[in-house]
């Protein structure tokens, strides 16, 4: 479980992610930044409070556009925002200095790419992560607060410790691979349609397990667990869950 069961503090009944818009009375600063990428380009992403939208369009640029929201007295220098692209990649992040965790500290961010970008690492404290219509890379880690994905395929490697993820009109692709897990939470997987060759695990540990795509279950004792071998077994989807249900979903 990649040691999700190391997450210190958070139990079944930790408390609900505070919603983005927790600021009050906010006064927003805005960075934006239009950067010229390759497919090759990794790209990172670090937040403390807040959120990251992406969605995949055409073109080659990656359009970033940060708004600041600072609650009133509070003091805007502890959240800095930095937009940097190097010869290394592209580097986002507003992270609150001193390690701090207030959530009267915002970002949002929203970032237009090319569908087959590189997102390389997303992390975020607490807040929510949106992807739509991308099929590269992406490796996103959230602490608090869910992460949704809509028509995505490629690598997606999504973790979450208190909070659901959820993919809609998702795609298993040759090569690809989804791998989804949460410590406390739901994982929800909609395939837009039935993969002819992947291999399913699904394993929750106090939660439930259905799928409409057809499973071998292993359910009378301890953890519920599926699998699949469907085609040539492969490319992998991988859900691993401690409190939660799992559901996956495919199309009649």
């Amino acid at each position: 479980m990649i040691g999700l069961l190391l997450v210190a503090g958070l139990t079944a009944a930790a408390p609900s992610p505070r919603p983005v818009a927790a600021a009050q009375a906010s006064s927003p600063d805005r960075l934006q930044r239009t950067i010229a990428i390759d497919p090759s380009t990794p790209i990172t992403i670090d937040i403390t409070e807040g959120a990251v939208d992406i969605t995949g369009t055409t073109g080659h640029d990656l359009v970033v556009d940060m708004v600041r929201r600072v609650g009133r007295g509070k003091d805007r220098s502890r959240l800095p925002m930095q937009i940097e692209g190097t010869a290394a990649g592209v580097h986002i992040s507003a992270v609150q200095t001193d390690e701090g965790k207030d959530p009267d500290l915002q970002t949002v961010v929203k970032i237009q790419a090319p569908p087959q970008a590189r997102f390389t690492s997303i992390q975020v404290f607490e807040g929510q992560i949106h992807l739509q219509n991308l099929h590269g890379v992406v490796t996103a880690d959230i602490m608090r607060g869910p992460i949704v994905g809509t028509g995505v395929s490629g690598t997606l490697r999504l973790v979450g410790h208190v909070g659901d993820v959820t993919l809609t009109d998702a795609r298993l692709t040759d090569g690809g691979l989804l791998r989804l897990r949460t410590f406390n939470g739901n994982v929800t997987l909609g395939l837009a349609e039935s993969p002819p060759n992947a291999r399913v695990l699904a394993v929750t540990f106090r939660g439930a397990l259905t799928s409409t795509l057809p499973l071998h279950f292993k359910d009378k004792f301890g953890p519920r667990f599926g699998e699949a071998s469907i085609g040539r077994g492969q490319p992998l989807i991988s859900i691993d869950v401690v409190y939660g249900d799992i559901r996956i979903t495919v199309p009649h």
